[in-house]
């Protein structure tokens, strides 16, 4: 009985350490939402993958090609022949598609910085499916990560119009001078500190993987007039400066 007693007190000490060590681990991955995306942070590995809403619409797809099967199946001696052949080509060219994106938005990756392979890797997109390799970027090659609002840089395609959204986005530049996009976020305007807050905690992650700089670029700020012009502030001049 005592030696049963030891045995079961041993197993719950020896059981802790692990227990702790699981939540750890736990505990080092984070999720931080994009743009139609979502970081996952780990200790020796960043990936940017699709959002969970990503999947609504491959599996979409998939339903209604399952849809179009059954219909054939079921008439096949009542529709029309050519009917039935328009169904079959529709179906053969969604299932392909539709089932690569299903996977994709489940375990796909589009952009993945790797600690122990010190490298980033772009993934090419065919059609949004995310299929090889586009860009291979080895930490050495990574000059610096930038934080900007876009629409005050370079023009990025795609984006909302920025009086009304603000459109945050975490950018890498290589040695070379090149500019690779990492990933944004977009928030309506009066949330544009807590947008700024999350693509800087993604850059910093990224940053603190690679052993790189973070420059953060903030926005020239800009006023509206009487007449809803638009005016940069510089324009304005102090009424105690004018003289009759």
């Amino acid at each position: 009985m005592e030696s049963s007693a030891r045995r079961n007190d041993k197993a719950s000490l020896s059981g802790q350490p692990q227990a702790e060590a699981s939540g750890t681990a736990a505990s080092a991955v984070r999720r931080i939402p994009l743009h139609r995306r979502v970081c996952i942070v780990r200790p020796d590995r960043i990936e940017i993958r699709p959002s969970r809403s990503a999947i609504v619409v491959p599996f979409s797809g998939l339903v209604l090609c399952a849809a179009l099967l059954m219909t054939i199946v079921f008439f096949r001696n009542t529709l029309p022949f050519p009917i039935l052949a328009l169904l079959l080509m529709i179906s053969l060219i969604l299932v392909p598609f539709s089932g690569m994106g299903f996977v994709y938005s489940l375990v796909g990756s589009g952009v993945i910085f790797d600690k122990n392979k010190q490298s980033g890797v772009w993934q090419q997109g065919v059609m949004g499916l995310g299929i090889g390799t586009q860009e291979l970027v080895p930490f050495w090659k990574i000059e610096e990560l930038v934080v900007q609002e876009a629409g005050h840089g370079e023009e990025v395609e795609g984006l909302l119009p920025l009086e009304e959204f603000a459109q945050w986005e975490v950018a890498l530049i290589k040695t070379s001078g090149k500019r690779l996009v990492v990933g944004g976020i977009t928030v309506p305007r009066e949330y544009a500190a807590d947008g700024q807050d999350v693509a800087i905690e993604v850059a910093e992650a990224i940053a603190r993987l690679t052993d790189k700089r973070l420059r953060i670029e903030e926005p020239e700020i800009e006023e509206w007039d009487d007449e809803d012009e638009y005016v940069d502030e510089d324009d304005f001049t102090d009424p105690k400066d004018v003289r009759p």
